[in-house]
């Protein structure tokens, strides 16, 4: 039943895939078990494959219980031995997959395949979900704050190896040294960090991409590129010894058991991020047999049928109609009210949307976020689009040194531009997200978490980023 005294307030926004998102609502539904899956109430709009996640102000109240729970030994053990025993599985499943005859599959076959799929990714969201809502890490953030300085604490929530993040320059800076590069090995490459292939089911897109990123390093000499290497080894060597030298001084329980689970919880953020931005690389031939099995395009399938859909559509051959798909592709809306889903389509979402949902931002001249590193900067925005390849690569055009770097998020495809801008804005995360571990290493303003960010903020807009108390100033409008 739904309240208008409860209302939903805006959380996130990126652009997914229709299951990637049905699957983010099912992870508050079947894994309850997973610390940071108990919202009950979740709005999800798609429009024009943007997606808006909105959540019950009560849900988003009963965030501070899940932080409380999360600065206790056995809550934080059990939720990294389930990432750990998520990892083991998905890799499991993606050796069965690519080593299956798949096309001597029955539908029934098929359909319990990529019912594991579904599953395995649901999984993936329940266990990110942590990693996502500031709150959830405030308390642990706060405990820490209340015994370290603010050096202390920043050199203590950085993580201490070397992260996925890391590794993936490094291993780029690897394939940049060789004479030959063979398109099977830039492949490999993306599936050890599959994320960077999320929302793109063109593998001739995504090398062509990679092969201009190569392109890039390679205008740098040999001995640069490989004393970028040796410099990212030694940072975090530094760091680990710093690290280390604090926590024997302070020598209390509670800073080696909070900073640690903040450290592996930034750390794992990218791990489990290759379960579901990186799922559907992962599982192409799943996903392409199901395609050719149903006569249906890649983007179709994943981007307008639901799961149900998409295993009536195998087992019974029922397609939705061309009329309903385009009404789709335009705009939808999922809803969890108490552990059901429904999806709303034409007047019905229109109506929904209008009695819950729609906020007038067009006065917004200011927006509040979580520091994540401090400091002041002014520039102009440029919104920066991480989940859609064509559109990063032409955002990467237009962006200038001075610019303010906006997204949803950020990953390491975006770090080029992370070192130009005068500061760095993400609608997502916490002090444990790509924007916050790497805006401390370039010591850039940043702040993050901030809500209604991309729907506020325009290209050209003039702004000021004060990551001292977490707000945005809008100071000048861009001209529409």
């Amino acid at each position: 039943m739904m309240n208008l005294n409860d209302p939903y307030e805006f959380v996130w926004g990126e652009s997914d895939s229709m299951l990637i998102l049905e699957s983010t609502l099912r992870s508050y539904i079947d894994t309850r078990n997973v610390i940071a899956t108990e919202p009950h109430h979740v709005v999800i709009t798609s429009q024009n494959r943007q997606a808006r996640a909105f959540y019950r102000a009560s849900d988003l109240r009963n965030a501070k219980s899940v932080a409380e729970h999360l600065c206790e030994e056995q809550v934080i053990h059990e939720y990294f031995s389930g990432s750990e025993k998520l990892e083991v599985e998905f890799q499991k499943f993606i050796r069965e997959i690519n080593n299956q005859g798949l096309k001597l599959l029955s539908n029934d076959e098929l359909v319990a395949c990529f019912k594991r799929y579904f599953e395995l990714i649901t999984i993936a969201l329940a266990h990110y979900q942590a990693s996502t809502v500031p709150e959830y890490l405030q308390v642990a953030h706060d405990k820490l704050a209340q015994k370290l300085s603010e050096e202390e604490l920043r050199a203590l929530i950085q993580p201490s190896e070397l992260t996925t993040v890391e590794l993936e320059e490094i291993r780029l800076i690897e394939l940049s040294l060789q004479q030959e590069i063979s398109d099977e090995e830039i492949l490999s490459y993306i599936g050890e960090f599959s994320y960077m292939a999320w929302n793109n089911y063109d593998n001739a897109e995504l090398i062509k991409y990679i092969r201009e990123k190569l392109a890039q390093l390679r205008e740098q000499s040999a001995d640069d590129r490989q004393h970028r290497q040796e410099e990212i080894r030694q940072t975090k060597a530094k760091l680990s010894e710093k690290q280390r030298e604090i926590l024997e001084r302070k020598n209390d329980a509670e800073i080696i058991l909070l900073s640690g689970m903040i450290r592996d919880m930034g750390e794992w953020r990218f791990r489990i991020k290759k379960y579901w931005a990186g799922a559907e690389f992962l599982v192409q031939p799943l996903l392409i047999e199901i395609s050719d099995r149903i006569k249906l395009d890649m983007t179709t399938l994943m981007w307008v049928y639901s799961r149900d859909e998409v295993i009536s559509a195998i087992l019974q051959k029922e397609l939705l109609s061309e009329t309903e798909v385009e009404k789709r592709k335009k705009s939808y809306t999922l809803v969890l009210d108490n552990e059901q889903i429904r999806l709303l389509t034409g007047k019905e979402e229109q109506n929904f949307l209008k009695k819950y949902i729609e906020i007038e931002l067009d006065d917004v001249k200011e927006l509040i976020g979580k520091p994540a590193n401090r400091g002041i900067g002014r520039g102009r925005v440029k919104i920066v689009h991480v989940e859609d390849l064509n559109r990063l690569k032409q955002d990467e055009q237009k962006f200038r040194d001075g610019d303010v770097l906006v997204s949803t998020m950020t990953q390491v495809n975006v770090v080029p531009l992370m070192k130009r801008a005068a500061a760095i804005l993400t609608e997502q995360g916490g002090i444990t997200s790509h924007a916050a571990i790497v805006s401390r290493e370039l010591n850039k303003p940043c702040i993050v978490g901030v809500k209604n960010l991309t729907r506020v903020l325009k290209d050209g807009d003039e702004i000021e980023v004060d990551a001292e108390t977490g707000k945005v100033r809008i100071i000048n409008k861009a001209n529409p």
